[in-house]
């Protein structure tokens, strides 16, 4: 990732990915998924790069990489997204990390009922 837009990207992914190591709970660091969110919705002409980056969460599942995922997916919907996450789901061959997949992939159901964790994405 070489724009300023990408290396926020990663700077953001890289801290939310030490406070999901070091809180239990996502309230702690949700202000951070919610910049994420800013800063990808701000640069669409990042897509590509950051989509590339996100997709490479999926190969090691490393901590927060679920919430990372789950957050920006459920407004953002992206296609290549899902379908990294559907090959994911049926074709890796650890169980915990097609499980992950099949997780994340809920958020592209009209009813997400685990984005109740999440305060932007509670249905008053």
């Amino acid at each position: 990732m070489s724009s300023p837009a990408s290396e926020r990207v990663a700077h953001l992914v890289g801290v939310i990915q030490h406070e999901a190591e070091v809180n239990l709970s996502v309230e702690t660091y949700e202000p951070l998924l919610l910049k994420l969110l800013e800063t990808i919705e701000s640069s669409p002409d990042q897509r590509e790069q950051v989509s590339a980056f996100l997709a490479a969460l999926i190969e090691e599942w490393p901590w927060g990489a679920v919430e990372i995922l789950e957050f920006t997916m459920r407004r953002l919907q992206w296609s290549e997204i899902r379908s990294a996450l559907e090959s994911s789901a049926t074709q890796d061959p650890d169980f915990r990390k097609r499980r992950q997949a099949e997780r994340v992939l809920e958020v592209f159901e009209d009813d997400w009922e685990a984005g109740e964790i999440y305060r932007l994405y509670r249905e008053d």
